[in-house]
């Protein structure tokens, strides 16, 4: 057999992940991946979610150690503050150990779908039903000890540099390939695929199938096959970010803290916090943006890095023998950490699609971007979902009142106002997700699911209410001897 050529180019996270996982599926290719000697990841993307860390681990990548080589501390979920303008909070928390106990250990109650829906129509809050939310309220992580596995898998925050530097260690151990040059232009063969790629020392590498993993630089699928990437301006209000360091809050979930014109994110690392002002830049320029910033939290901040981005996106992130995973595809905001969540999915279906030793075959590639489509929809749809709120003390927050929402979330939120929720229908982001947003700010009334519940059976609500107390009395017993986030890291 010959031995079919897998070149990406770029590394980074995107880039090095890419790598590991189609030389762990297909052993037999030959896989580099091109640096830019000069060009150093970006400080950015440090907070990640469950198929992020599910990759982590088809990768054999010890948790225990990629952790302690990246700073990183765990993190169950999201708190937000003041999103609805009077200083309350709420917490979207990680539902994964409450999902795997409907969906493999057979509750008392029985169908999942109903006992959500039921929970909503008495207004009893989505989130408490998950023991992350406990966890977070108490500032507490999921270990007893620091010798007993967790009793769930977290999410993590982590150093994004030092998370790439790892990647391509394990990489480079792994008899990956690395070539540095800087790109410069690529060679097309006459159907408009890629032939070979040529650098700046007039050397060029040959390739079967090429991966854009080039960040925002979006060299191959935007720059070289000029590629249309849909705007989506008007879906997302906040396109600029200034980032600062500080001291580690020591938080085990992320806090965002809505602000005049957009939302701040404190995100924990063991030795310091990634912090950040996501802000519309077209009210407010970066100079403006600090003195927000300093007058809310009291400090005199020095930025790390500031950042604005066009939030288009490629629908067909596989186009030829082109592959684009990561930035590469485009950005649409920070919010619900959908960067390093779309690799993992990504390359998933990459797996379940791709075969790196067929001809190019058109039916593959719009079967995977389809499916990629539907990922996109979903989050974009769970990103707007949050500006829907009832905050009005500024300009920017009146504007998301009447800001037309994406079509695809109006009609999900017209399918839930009538009673009905597909949920089949979140590729992403759960149902739960959605519900714990809209319970927190206060945007939906869920009276709608009652009679349809009760026409099944008359005691459905009261089961739901038993099922309710159980799960409340699970969360607390899980929780209970849980070391707090202190005592976690002084016992590292």
């Amino acid at each position: 057999m010959v031995h079919k050529k897998i070149t990406i180019l770029g590394g980074g996270s995107a880039g090095w992940l890419t790598a590991l996982f189609i030389k762990k599926v297909w052993q037999t290719v030959d896989v580099s991946v091109i640096e830019d000697p000069n060009a150093l990841p970006i400080i950015a993307g440090e907070s990640c979610t469950i198929p992020f860390v599910d990759l982590l681990e088809f990768l054999d990548i010890p948790l225990e150690t990629w952790r302690k080589q990246v700073d990183g501390i765990p993190k169950l979920g999201g708190k937000f503050v003041d999103w609805s303008g009077d200083g309350s909070f709420f917490i979207q928390p990680l539902f994964s150990r409450y999902l795997n106990r409907y969906y493999f250990n057979y509750p008392e109650f029985g169908n999942h779908n109903d006992f959500i829906l039921g929970s909503l129509a008495l207004g009893l809050s989505i989130n408490e039903i998950s023991s992350s939310s406990r966890l977070i309220l108490e500032k507490k992580v999921p270990y007893i000890d620091k010798n007993t596995p967790p009793i769930l898998n977290s999410m993590w925050h982590f150093d994004s540099r030092k998370n790439a530097s790892y990647l391509k260690k394990l990489g480079i151990e792994r008899n990956i390939g690395l070539i540095e040059k800087k790109f410069v232009s690529a060679e097309l063969c006459i159907d408009g695929s890629i032939r070979s790629l040529l650098f700046d020392d007039n050397t060029k590498i040959d390739g079967d199938w090429f991966f854009d993993c080039s960040g925002f630089s979006q060299l191959l699928l935007r720059n070289t096959l000029k590629q249309d990437f849909k705007n989506y301006q008007e879906e997302f209000p906040a396109t600029s970010v200034v980032a600062w360091w500080d001291d580690s809050s020591g938080l085990p979930y992320t806090e965002m803290t809505a602000l005049k014109n957009g939302w701040s994110f404190d995100v924990s690392l063991s030795t310091r916090s990634g912090r950040g002002y996501v802000y519309d830049n077209r009210r407010i320029n970066k100079d403006e943006a600090v003195d927000e910033i300093n007058q809310t939290f009291k400090k005199d901040i020095v930025p790390i890095a500031s950042l604005t981005w066009d939030p288009s996106l490629s629908l067909n992130p596989w186009e030829k023998n082109v592959i684009g995973i990561g930035l590469s595809t485009g950005f649409p905001e920070p919010l619900g950490s959908p960067g390093h969540t779309l690799i993992g999915l990504q390359l998933r279906l990459l797996s379940e699609i791709w075969n790196p030793y067929c001809l190019l075959n058109s039916v593959e590639e719009k079967n995977y971007n389809k499916k990629y489509q539907s990922m996109i929809t979903d989050v974009i749809d769970f990103i707007n979902l949050h500006y829907k709120t009832s905050r009005n003390d500024s300009d920017f927050w009146k504007d998301q009142q009447v800001r037309k929402l994406p079509e695809s979330l109006q009609d999900k939120i017209n399918q839930w106002s009538r009673g009905f929720v597909d949920f089949e229908d979140f590729p992403v982001y759960s149902f739960e997700n959605y519900a714990a947003v809209l319970q927190g700010n206060r945007t939906m009334d869920f009276k709608i699911f009652e009679n349809k519940l009760i026409y099944k059976r008359n005691s459905i609500l009261e089961d739901v209410r038993q099922e309710y107390q159980r799960l409340l009395a699970e969360a607390e017993l899980i929780t209970k001897n849980c070391l707090s986030i202190d005592e976690w890291k002084q016992n590292d």
